[in-house]
């Protein structure tokens, strides 16, 4: 198991399908948001859907929108 680049700090909300985390990146402390889906409703077909819609976001910048650092 590979250790975390990312450390969970508070739970800010839970849905059915997914929860939200503040966090910190563990090297350089920067503050992020964590969404994390819950493991009963991924399936390989789906994270590899997942995967191939985030790869254009991580290009994407607007000042009103948090970049995508990271989605393993």
């Amino acid at each position: 198991m590979s250790k975390s680049k990312y450390r969970r700090l508070e739970l800010l909300s839970e849905d059915i399908l997914s929860y939200t985390f503040t966090g910190h990146h563990e090297k350089s402390k920067q503050s992020v948001l964590i969404f994390q889906y819950k493991p009963q409703y991924l399936n390989a077909s789906l994270v590899n859907t997942i995967i191939q819609k985030s790869e254009p976001l991580f290009s994407f910048r607007h000042e009103c929108i948090l970049p995508l650092l990271d989605y393993h």
